[in-house]
């Protein structure tokens, strides 16, 4: 099981089935014989279009991307642009970007064997930490990067960035969520499960008031249920930005070391 199965789970037991029947079920299709996944249909209208993105945009994952070897479009006023392949960005897209770091970070880098992912055991970390608080005035960096398209990066530098330039930036989650670990799974499912019953309410409560009727039963008791969700789309976004953003904190091994190293002064 994975972290979306669970979050997908854990709705038979906050709203009623016949609730998430109704709203998400397509029964003209039903009645034509098709084979329709419930499951399928809350993971297609609220977790792949809604929560993913949202989870993405509040962060995914941190990572160093190097940029050796990339051509580069230069324009005037020292505006550099840079297309950047997924295959330097573990084929995710790139969500926000935050600084682009040259000089002689690059020599440690290689020195320390860091591809181009930060993967790395922690002796070669704490080593490549210490030569970076030991340096001069080799690294050199600027946070005047945008990001324009699809892992296009602009950067804004008079001085020509050198082929061992690093772009420091958040890709997006893979699809499964994988590197969330299952201590953080709950923090999941409680946005699936206020982003369903928002879906639920600003789709069906016209509906409802109109009268609508199932197999020629009024839906009165659904209809209670679903003014019950009137507040469900602040819970969620309350969540998003309360919780979500720890939690992807926490569950990123890279950004914590950085984290961690920049307190106690090992790393740049």
């Amino acid at each position: 099981m994975n972290i979306i199965q669970k979050a997908l789970s854990d709705l038979h037991y906050t709203i009623p089935p016949e609730v998430l029947e109704m709203a998400f079920m397509d029964r003209e299709a039903i009645r034509q014989g098709l084979a329709i996944s419930l499951e399928h249909r809350i993971r297609e209208k609220v977790i792949q279009s809604r929560v993913i993105p949202d989870c993405n945009l509040r962060g995914g994952k941190q990572i160093e991307v190097p940029l050796d070897g990339l051509p580069v479009q230069r324009y005037h006023n020292g505006m550099q642009v840079y297309h950047i392949p997924k295959d330097r960005t573990d084929g995710c897209a790139i969500t926000s970007v935050m600084s682009m770091t040259y000089g002689s970070r690059g020599a440690y880098n290689a020195m320390s064997g860091r591809g181009y992912q930060t993967h790395q055991s922690d002796l070669m970390g704490a080593a490549s930490g210490l030569l970076s608080s030991s340096e001069q005035a080799g690294v050199l960096s600027t946070a005047a990067v945008q990001l324009i398209g699809e892992n296009i990066v602009l950067v804004k530098s008079h001085t020509p960035m050198p082929g061992n330039a690093f772009l420091r930036c958040n890709v997006e989650h893979d699809a499964a969520l994988s590197n969330i670990a299952p201590a953080s799974w709950p923090v999941f499912s409680d946005m699936v499960q206020q982003a369903t019953k928002a879906f639920i309410y600003i789709h069906k409560r016209v509906m409802l008031d109109q009268g609508f009727l199932h197999g020629g039963v009024n839906l009165g008791a659904i209809g209670d249920f679903v003014d019950g969700y009137s507040d469900a789309n602040e819970l969620y976004q309350e969540i998003l930005r309360e919780k979500w953003g720890r939690v992807t904190h926490a569950n990123d091994e890279e950004r914590m070391k950085r984290t961690i190293g920049l307190q106690i002064g090992i790393n740049r």
